[in-house]
């Protein structure tokens, strides 16, 4: 709340998990992601006035499918934090999104429980 954020989603799910039953794995399937995406940024929500999320993906390769279809819902979000942007997924999609910082996932400058 320091930060002005008045409300979190929690979207969470298991990769190697098919929880729409469709034969797929969550990873991989697209319909599945897509309503990931969806929960997070509803389409047309590029349109609404101050709708501008913050966003933590902790994913495999999911981005490649949720990362476009954030973009075909008008989202914009107002900071992004994704797993790969640690890897060599950020050098190698520089156009998908060219404002990537790296980082890792655990410091020892942060205080966990």
């Amino acid at each position: 709340k320091s930060l002005n954020f008045t409300d979190l989603d929690a979207i969470l799910y298991d990769h190697d998990a098919d929880d729409d039953g469709d034969g797929e794995i969550n990873q991989f399937d697209e319909d599945f992601l897509h309503e990931i995406a969806d929960q997070a940024c509803p389409p047309g929500s590029g349109e609404k006035a101050g709708f501008n999320p913050a966003i933590f993906m902790c994913v495999l390769t999911e981005q490649d499918i949720i990362l476009p279809r954030l973009r075909e819902n008008g989202c914009r979000p107002i900071a992004m934090w994704i797993t790969p942007a640690t890897w060599g997924w950020a050098d190698a999609n520089q156009d998908v999104v060219p404002y990537f910082i790296g980082g890792g996932q655990w410091h020892e400058a942060f205080q966990y429980s």
